[in-house]
């Protein structure tokens, strides 16, 4: 008998959640959303051993395969899709959820197959799955002789990204970031200081712990990681605006660069903080751009550090992200932001024709900062988008490279003589990183005042790479 939508279990819904992922090449927060959406009747019990299942075969996939194929007349990857999900999220239970019993997981995913057009394969799976618990205690790691190979199954990376980051790392550091990226991500916050009395990070802080979160700290005192607390957007400090989804390392990048602006603003041997109040004095306006902004994170943080002062324009591409972009701004409460879409590979607006800020449409030579945050391929927040790394090809860098440097291209006249570029990434790709900061210096003339790269290891936030330009000033 066909299962009704309320009767379905929170491993058929697994099962079904990462044929769309991994099968069909659905985006991992959306399907979730959607598969949850197609199920009212599952309960909160339900509803996180769902979560925790997707989560944590996307954690182990090759693992799992690695498992299964030992144990399988089949490879997995000439498996029906959803046999091989199947029976990814039963080995997932049998060797990494403790609190159910390996018999439970094997007759639920055996029940599964049965009620599906795949009945016939019922009693395969339970060949493969009752071989893989009776051997269960004794399966081990996979062999550190071949460090990338190892290093692909034992963290689930494919070899490529493997090889890339052993070679750039080595093996010691390579490992240590793909152990980030498969623990708990939490959910990075910054508070908006300006947004709350003073002393208000510690009243944010003890707000938060009431509803249940658990605060880990970062580096600097505005921002920290939550844990245990559920989706953010539900939290009363969230919707207030006081806090805002943003991960330290953004937060850095922005600061360095709001800093180094009001830095050559101010009189020469000026503090940071006498920069600021000089700025705040003299009442001159400053002109940011934050061409790929959505959903807002750095022009929310650029807005929060220059103050009122500045003329934040956020755009982007589709009229859908600007919305995401609107929404946080208003959410959060600042009127200095302004809103439009934009394709960032557009050329600038020649000096001297009628611009309109409100399409998206700045004058040359008319920012003092312009920050580039730009596509990439997300090496660096492989921790909170698991599925990157399934979905992602070595080609793909090298066709994001080129996209990069076409935006640059079409917003490098932005900045006026002795105006500021911020490029940023969320990878760790040389290509994307280093070698573009060289090109922007060598194609533009633009001098390079800063560059960090943050990695997990060594900083314990997201994979990150800032490179801050300054436009020479014309004779």
């Amino acid at each position: 008998m066909k299962q009704t939508e309320k009767k379905r279990s929170p491993r058929r819904l697994a099962a079904e959640a990462l044929v769309r992922i991994l099968d069909e090449g659905g985006l991992s927060h959306i399907v979730t959303e959607e598969v949850l959406a197609e199920a009212p009747g599952l309960d909160e019990r339900d509803r996180a051993l769902f979560h925790r299942l997707v989560k944590t075969v996307l954690e182990r996939l090759f693992f799992l395969d690695h498992v299964i194929d030992g144990h399988s007349s089949t490879p997995v990857r000439k498996m029906k899709p959803f046999v091989r999900e199947t029976l990814r999220t039963a080995v997932c239970q049998i060797l990494f959820f403790d609190q159910i019993p390996s018999s439970a997981a094997v007759n639920e995913a055996v029940a599964e197959v049965k009620h599906s057009k795949y009945r016939s394969l019922a009693g395969f799976v339970n060949a493969v799955l009752r071989s893989i618990a009776s051997d269960s205690g004794t399966i081990a790691e996979p062999d550190r002789s071949e460090p990338a190979a190892y290093l692909s199954v034992r963290w689930s990376m494919p070899l490529w990204i493997a090889e890339l980051f052993l070679n750039r790392f080595g093996m010691e550091a390579a490992e240590e970031m793909f152990r980030y990226f498969n623990a708990e991500p939490g959910t990075a916050v910054r508070v908006n200081a300006s947004r709350v009395p003073d002393g208000g990070i510690r009243a944010v802080r003890e707000a938060l712990s009431r509803e249940g979160a658990e605060i880990r700290d970062g580096h600097c005192q505005e921002c920290f990681r939550l844990y245990g607390a559920g989706r953010v957007d539900r939290l009363d400090e969230f919707r207030s605006g006081r806090i805002t989804v943003q991960d330290e390392s953004s937060w850095t990048a922005v600061r360095a660069a709001c800093t180094a602006l009001l830095q050559l603003r101010a009189k020469p041997g000026s503090t940071d903080a006498e920069a600021e109040r000089n700025a705040e004095a003299d009442g001159e306006k400053i002109t940011v751009c934050d061409l790929c902004a959505a959903p807002g994170g750095k022009s929310l943080a650029a807005a929060e550090l220059l103050g009122e002062r500045a003329e934040v324009f956020a755009f982007d591409q589709n009229e859908r992200k600007c919305a995401l972009i609107r929404e946080n701004v208003e959410r959060c409460g600042y009127t200095n932001i302004r809103t439009a879409v934009r394709d960032a590979r557009t050329e600038a607006v020649p000096a001297g024709s009628a611009a309109d800020p409100s399409r998206g449409e700045l004058a040359a030579k008319s920012c003092d900062l312009l920050i580039c945050d730009l596509p990439c391929s997300g090496l660096g927040i492989m921790g909170k988008k698991k599925d990157i790394r399934y979905r992602l090809r070595e080609q793909d860098l090298r066709d994001l490279a080129d996209l990069q440097r076409e935006i640059l291209t079409a917003a490098a006249d932005l900045p006026h003589p002795g105006g500021l570029l911020l490029y940023s990434t969320c990878t760790l790709d040389p290509a994307e990183n280093e070698e573009q900061a060289a090109w922007i210096s060598e194609r533009f003339g633009y001098e390079l005042l800063d560059e960090r790269t943050l990695r997990p290891d060594t900083d314990g936030c997201d994979g990150f790479y800032y490179a801050l330009f300054r436009r020479p000033a014309e004779s």
